[in-house]
C-alpha cells in the first residue's frame, strides 16, 4: 500500500508537467504570428497572375514611370556657412530637373525642433544658391534638419525627404 501511494505523487506530478506543456504549446502556436503577417491583412479581392489587356513590358514600364515620379532627388551643401546670423549663406539647394514637383525647404534646429528657415517653392530644374535664415542664430554650429518638401501643381502636399546637416555660424 505505501508503495502505491508513493508512485501517484510523482506519476500525477509528471501528468500535470506534461498536460501544462501540452497546453502551452497549443496556446503558444494559436497566438503567436510574425509581426509582418499582424499589420498587413491579404486582400481577398486580388487576383494572381498579371492585369488582363497589358503585356509584360507595358507593365514593367508603368511601374517604373509610377516609381520615378514618387522619388524625390534631394542636394543640399553639406555644411551651411553664415558670416554671421544675420548674412546670406551658401545653401546650394537643388530641385533636379528629375523630380515631378515644386519643393519647399524647411530646416529645424535639432535640439529644440524651431523652424530657422522657409523658402518659397521651387520648381523642378531651379537651385537657390544664397539664402538668409528666418532666425538670428549667434555664433557656432547648430546641428539641422532639412526638410525637403514635395507638391503638386495644385500645391497638394505629395511627400517629403529629409536631411540632416550643419549651419555654421562663423562670427
Amino acid at each position: 500500500m505505501k508503495t502505491s501511494k508513493k508512485l501517484i505523487v510523482p506519476v500525477l506530478t509528471g501528468l500535470l508537467a506534461v498536460a501544462c506543456l501540452i497546453m502551452g504549446i497549443i496556446l503558444l502556436r494559436g497566438s503567436w504570428k510574425p509581426a509582418e503577417s499582424r499589420k498587413i491583412t491579404e486582400e481577398s479581392g486580388a487576383l494572381q497572375g498579371m492585369l488582363p489587356g497589358m503585356s509584360e513590358d507595358e507593365i514593367r514600364t508603368e511601374l517604373n514611370r509610377r516609381v520615378s515620379e514618387g522619388e524625390l532627388a534631394i542636394s543640399i551643401n553639406n555644411t551651411l556657412e553664415f558670416e554671421t546670423g544675420e548674412s546670406e549663406g551658401l545653401l546650394r539647394i537643388e530641385n533636379s530637373v528629375k523630380n515631378h514637383y515644386t519643393m519647399v525647404i524647411e530646416m529645424y534646429l535639432n535640439d529644440t525642433g524651431e523652424r530657422i528657415y522657409q523658402s518659397g517653392g521651387i520648381k523642378p530644374g531651379y537651385f537657390l544658391e544664397k539664402a538668409r535664415l528666418d532666425k538670428v542664430l549667434e555664433q557656432g554650429d547648430y546641428p539641422v534638419t532639412v526638410h525637403f518638401k514635395a507638391y503638386d501643381e495644385e500645391d497638394t502636399y505629395i511627400g517629403e525627404a529629409n536631411a540632416g546637416t550643419v549651419v555654421r555660424i562663423l562670427n
